[in-house]
This record gives C-alpha cells, structure tokens and sequence, in this order.
C-alpha cells in the first residue's frame, strides 16, 4: 500500500497539471495496457485450464494401474512342481 500511495499522488499531481488533452491520451495508453494485461491473463488462464484438462485425463485414465485393479494377480505356489 505504501509503494503505490506515491505513484497515486504523482498520477493525480499529473493529471491535474496536464491539459485535458494529455490526460486523454494517457488513458487511452493506459486503457490499451490493461486491455493487453486482461487479454494476456485470460490467455494464461485458458491455458492453464486446457493443461488441468489434460492432467486430470491422464490422471484418470492412469488410476486403474496405479491402484492395480487391472494387474493380474499371482497365485504363490506351495510346492514345487515336478
């Protein structure tokens, strides 16, 4: 909170101090960051969904084999054979 309570009173101090003209042209900058910013996030977000999707298939179709119910079972011999 403290290191962006000086970059606020610098933007306001700016702002106040620019023609309107200025402060129209850097919300439009600002504006076209943050829409890259959400697009970016929204990217990586779908990704990271994509890759949890792929994850849990493979965790999935893995399971049978981890808990062994698709192993066959041995049978322990009690004498040898002859």
């Amino acid at each position: 909170m403290l290191l962006v309570l000086p970059l606020a009173v610098a933007l306001w101090a700016y702002a106040g101090w620019d023609s309107g003209k200025q402060q129209a042209k850097t919300d439009a900058r600002l504006q076209g960051w943050l829409q890259t910013a959400v697009a970016d996030y929204s990217r990586i977000l779908r990704d990271a969904e994509r890759l949890s999707l792929v994850h849990r298939r493979v965790s999935k179709a893995r399971l049978p084999v981890a808990t062994g119910a698709s192993l066959p079972t041995l049978q322990a011999r009690t004498s040898p054979s002859s």
